[in-house]
């Protein structure tokens, strides 16, 4: 499937902001570094990510980690409500317990859908004030006192309530996050620093010191995706990135791990549909529009 996309920069660890449009600019696909989570008041709303298309019911939570390809389709003729938060997962991260993973919405993944999650009218009503909160703590002087405590507890409170209706939703019925899938996560951002290096589940394995074969088993449970497949699609990622930036399709090559520029652009047309050069083409042309 092809599509005109690129990575957003955005340029800020956290931000959150309410907007009421009609009839605005339609977004072409796009990933971002930053974890984002919508919550969609209004109705009429679609939503594609990675390929699948959703019909987003009224007040419900998209959530995208930093390698979903997505796009929203707005209504047209009437007014689109959203809420959007952006925020880089070692902003908060660190928060975490052994309880509570805060970023598991984001990366326990095994389900065929784990991007929407419908609420109910009085959930929503109790979203929508743990966004205003946030949004009302955001806007304050970051010179003050606490300021930067107030803005990550408000943060922190709005991800507890998204994963709560997340295990919900998907019947997550564990009251803690047993270590391994701690381990997991630490493999995840290990890819996701290391792309440019050799990433085969051997190499990781051994760079990480775990079982390789207890990584496969477990990295596939959590995330739905085999360690390759998670890896290929991370560098089909960074590639995007890369070429959007008119990077040589060389040097994005090698910059993304692979060794072999025959290889990269086959495995790159066999996800986006379209040859490494005529995506840049695209993208660039689409910036000087």
């Amino acid at each position: 499937m092809q599509h005109n996309n690129y990575r957003q920069a955005l340029g800020d660890l956290y931000s959150i902001t309410h907007s009421i449009s009609v009839n605005s600019h339609m977004r072409d696909f796009h990933i971002h570094n930053e974890y984002e989570i919508m919550f969609v008041v209004s109705e009429g709303v679609e939503c594609i990510v990675n390929n699948t298309h959703y019909k987003i019911p009224a007040n419900s939570l998209i959530i995208f980690n930093n390698m979903d390809l997505h796009r929203t389709i707005e209504p047209q003729d009437r007014e689109y409500d959203r809420y959007v938060l952006y925020f880089r997962p070692e902003y908060i991260d660190y928060l975490s317990s052994k309880r509570t993973e805060l970023l598991e919405c984001f990366l326990y993944r095994p389900f065929s859908d784990p991007y929407v999650v419908p609420l109910t009218d009085e959930e929503a009503s109790h979203m929508r004030s743990l966004l205003d909160k946030a949004i009302k703590v955001k806007q304050q002087d970051e010179n003050d006192y606490g300021y930067d405590l107030s803005v990550r507890i408000a943060l922190v409170e709005l991800l507890i309530y998204v994963n709560r209706h997340y295990r919900a939703h998907n019947g997550i019925s564990n009251t803690h996050i047993d270590p391994e899938y701690q381990q997991v996560y630490t493999v995840i951002n290990y890819i996701y620093s290391h792309l440019e290096d050799e990433l085969s589940p051997d190499d990781i394995a051994q760079k990480l010191y775990i079982n390789r074969r207890f990584l496969s088993q477990l990295f596939k449970k959590t995330t739905g995706l085999t360690v390759g497949e998670y890896v290929t699609k991370c560098r089909i990622m960074r590639a995007i990135d890369y070429l959007s930036k008119d990077m040589r399709i060389d040097d994005v090559c090698s910059a993304v791990g692979f060794n072999n520029l025959s290889h990269f652009s086959r495995t790159f047309k066999k996800h986006m549909g379209v040859s490494p050069k005529k995506y840049q083409i695209q993208a660039l042309g689409e910036k000087n529009d």
